[in-house]
C-alpha cells in the first residue's frame, strides 16, 4: 500500500504533466492559426483573442506588442497590402488600436465589394433614364473638337447643389483612400448627370467628401459601359 507522500508524489507528476500538455496545445493553437478569405477577419481576430486569452490564463507571458505583431502577420491574403502597410508603420499601436483600424477597413472593403457588384462606378449604381432630347447628328466635313460643356452648378465637393436627393451620414463616417489614408464622409446622395447623346445617367450612392481635391471618376468604367471619352486640350 502506497503511502500518502507517494500518492500526492504521483498525483504531482500526474497533473504537472497535463498542466504542460494544455499549454503546449493552446501555444500550437496560437502559432497554427492563420485568417482565411471569405470569412470575416473581425470574427477570426476575436478567435484568436480568444486563444490568447487562454494563453494568459495559463499563466503564459505574451506582451501586447507581439500580439499586436502575431495578428498583423496572420492577416489573409487578399489583406497583402494593409498587412504590408502596418508592418512598415513606425508609430507603435495598441491591440486596441489595430482592431480599430482592421474593423473600419473591413468594412470600406465589404462597401467597396457591394459597389462592384452592382456593376457601379466609383460606387455609384449607373440608372439610364429616357431623354426628350432628340438624338445629335454629328456634322460632316473637318472633325473638330467639339465645344466642351460645363455644367451650371457647384461641385460637391465645396457644395451639394449637385444631388438631387442627399441625407447626412453619422458622426463617424469615413473613406479609406488608397494612400493608406482616412477622411470623413459627410453624406452621400444622387446626382443626374446629362450625357451629350441625350441620355441622363443617375449615380446613386454618391459619397460627400469635402476634404478630397478632385472629382475622381473611373473613365475605363464608363467605356466599359457604353460611354465615349473625348480628349481636349484642356483635359477629357
Amino acid at each position: 500500500m502506497k503511502t500518502s507522500r507517494e500518492l500526492w508524489n504521483a498525483l504531482e507528476k500526474k497533473y504537472k504533466t497535463e498542466d504542460a500538455g494544455l499549454k503546449n496545445f493552446g501555444a500550437a493553437k496560437f502559432l497554427d492559426f492563420k485568417m482565411v478569405d471569405g470569412k470575416s477577419v473581425i470574427t477570426q481576430v476575436q478567435e484568436l483573442q480568444v486563444i490568447v486569452h487562454d494563453l494568459l490564463a495559463e499563466v503564459m507571458v505574451i506582451n501586447e506588442a507581439f500580439q499586436v505583431a502575431a495578428f498583423i502577420e496572420k492577416l489573409p491574403l487578399l489583406w497583402k497590402d494593409s498587412k504590408n502597410y502596418l508592418k512598415n508603420k513606425r508609430k507603435e499601436m495598441t491591440l486596441e488600436d489595430l482592431i480599430v483600424r482592421l474593423r473600419i477597413e473591413e468594412d470600406n472593403k465589404a462597401a467597396e465589394k457591394k459597389s462592384r457588384g452592382n456593376s457601379t462606378i466609383m460606387g455609384a449604381n449607373i440608372v439610364e433614364e429616357a431623354s426628350t432630347s432628340k438624338k445629335r447628328k454629328r456634322p460632316s466635313g473637318p472633325k473638330n473638337y467639339p465645344s466642351k460643356k460645363r455644367f451650371k452648378g457647384n461641385c460637391h465637393n465645396c457644395g451639394k447643389e449637385l444631388f438631387t436627393s442627399y441625407a447626412p451620414t453619422g458622426p463617424n463616417e469615413t473613406v479609406f483612400m488608397a494612400n493608406s489614408a482616412t477622411t470623413k464622409i459627410e453624406g452621400m446622395g444622387k446626382i443626374a448627370l446629362k450625357m451629350t447623346s441625350g441620355k441622363i445617367v443617375t449615380l446613386k450612392d454618391v459619397l460627400h467628401v469635402p476634404e478630397m481635391q478632385k472629382n475622381l471618376v473611373s473613365t475605363s468604367l464608363l467605356v466599359k459601359n457604353g460611354f465615349s471619352m473625348f480628349l481636349f486640350p484642356t483635359g477629357l
